[in-house]
């Protein structure tokens, strides 16, 4: 077996993976599931989560990239505080047959790890990874870019900046999101992450907002917009996510949280290449989980039922295009806690401010967690779904196991196919704590290739370790 790992890649991990991996990630004929392919090594002390699938998109291309979260004995992959990471990109240039790669080099020097990773493929081939991060004063999120054919990384760039530091001083970047308008001559990047900070005046308070930063000429040049009001402590506005039409249109969503365990999706979308937006509207609630004992999860209202594994309440994003109309709509999935279990919910709309009722996508009474989206851009109307779910727990030790599962739908969203168990073997949720945490990832990727519905995901299938994996689903 060959191992390529790209010089650029420091602390480069050749990647496991079985001699008949091409015949296993390709399945036919429908409707099948691949095997699950090891994506990550595997090693009692690494920990690979938090995981976005890119695929290009780029006709007959096998390219993909996943990049995660990666710790090394649950603390940086790379160097230490000051100069540190925690951030992968792995490679596949077959289709996932054979990948390459590892530890992702800081964004540049801070007093903490560069984390949170995002990636996208451009319609050229070229794929866009980067992370949280600071480079001297400027905190930011990072890119870098690896051209089509390339083994060699540029070097990383900054995107965003604070929109405001006259009413308050924003200080801080979390959790980015990425996506890239591959249907114009020169492909869109929007980037966007919740911006943290504090009110000016007399007397200090937190105050939070979504940022959406957009470059049209590959990441040269940047504008930073935000796209929701300045929300007062305690209420916050965090966990943005941002989609792309191919009409076009931008599609911002993100949630808004305050005391008690419900929140508000919000959204807001630009028809002009992010350079305007809409007024923030709320158009879905979700809810969470009565809070939990667990001492090492100090977000007590955000664990998975049953354990102390971290869990966020966000919507993931897709945009389906309807050829018949030239119409487009977007959907989003997310969770939220009926009462009984935390379902996973598929909520659409065509006209940005209207969405309509959720429908429940999971199908059992099990606990399910980590959705993600995605739209296969060979046919703009079939629609993939995948997600954690616990349906295979022992009876009596209730999300103790955990499973991958997914679904399709070839009409945008009408119909759907059955639930496909995606998982070979179920994994555990007893797993290695972060500090102040269990820690799965908070999200899992999907992408489509070829027509096949992939997902990345983390696994501890193994009993021992956390990787990544990929399985697909041709439906």
């Amino acid at each position: 077996m060959n191992y390529r790992v790209p010089s650029l890649l420091l602390m480069g991990v050749a990647i496991l993976a079985a001699p008949d991996v091409k015949a296993q990630l390709t399945c036919s004929p429908a409707p099948c599931v691949t095997s699950n392919i090891q994506v990550s090594p595997a090693a009692a002390n690494i920990t690979a989560a938090g995981m976005v699938l890119a695929a290009s998109p780029v006709t007959s291309s096998q390219d993909l990239a996943i990049t995660a979260n990666y710790l090394v004995g649950m603390s940086y992959c790379y160097g230490a505080p000051g100069d540190s990471s925690t951030s992968s990109v792995f490679l596949s240039t077959d289709q996932g047959s054979l990948w390459s790669g590892g530890c992702q080099p800081p964004s540049g020097s801070d007093v903490g790890p560069q984390y949170d990773p995002i990636a996208a493929y451009d319609e050229f081939g070229n794929l866009f990874s980067g992370q949280l991060g600071s480079s001297g004063t400027a905190e930011t999120v990072f890119l870098q870019e690896l051209p089509a054919g390339s083994t060699l990384w540029g070097d990383f760039f900054p995107t965003l900046t604070y929109t405001d530091r006259t009413t308050a001083d924003f200080f801080d970047f979390d959790f980015s999101g990425m996506a890239i308008d591959n249907n114009l001559p020169d492909p869109c990047i929007y980037v966007t992450a919740w911006e943290l900070g504090r009110s000016l005046g007399t007397k200090f308070k937190t105050v939070s907002a979504i940022v959406v930063g957009h470059s049209c000429d590959g990441g040269s040049t940047w504008i930073s917009q935000r796209v929701s009001k300045v929300i007062v402590a305690p209420n916050f506005a965090m966990y943005p996510r941002v989609t792309v039409s191919q009409t076009h249109t931008v599609t911002a969503n993100w949630v808004e949280f305050g005391d008690g365990n419900s929140g508000k999706i919000y959204e807001s979308s630009s028809t002009d290449s992010g350079n305007t937006w809409s007024t923030p509207t709320g158009v879905l609630s979700l809810r969470m989980t009565p809070e939990s004992n667990c001492k090492n999860n100090p977000q007590v209202s955000r664990a998975l039922p049953h354990t102390c594994v971290r869990m966020y309440y966000f919507p993931q994003l897709a945009s389906t295009y309807f050829t018949s109309t030239g119409t487009a709509q977007t959907e989003a999935v997310f969770p939220s806690y009926n009462g009984a279990n935390v379902a996973i919910n598929y909520s659409v709309s065509s006209n940005g401010t209207t969405w309509s009722t959720p429908i429940t996508l999971s199908g059992v009474s099990a606990d399910q967690f980590e959705p993600c989206i995605a739209t296969n851009p060979a046919n703009t109307e079939m629609i993939g779904v995948a997600w954690l779910d616990t349906r295979n727990s022992p009876a009596g030790q209730p999300d103790t196991l955990y499973d991958a599962y997914g679904i399709a739908s070839a009409d945008g969203g009408t119909t759907w196919s059955p639930v496909y168990r995606l998982s070979s073997a179920s994994g555990g949720t007893e797993v290695e704590t972060e500090p102040d945490s269990q820690y799965l990832g908070d999200w899992t990727g999907c992408a489509w290739q070829n027509n096949i519905f992939y997902y990345a995901f983390p696994s501890t299938a193994n009993g021992l370790d956390q990787v990544a994996t990929i399985v697909g689903l041709n439906e």
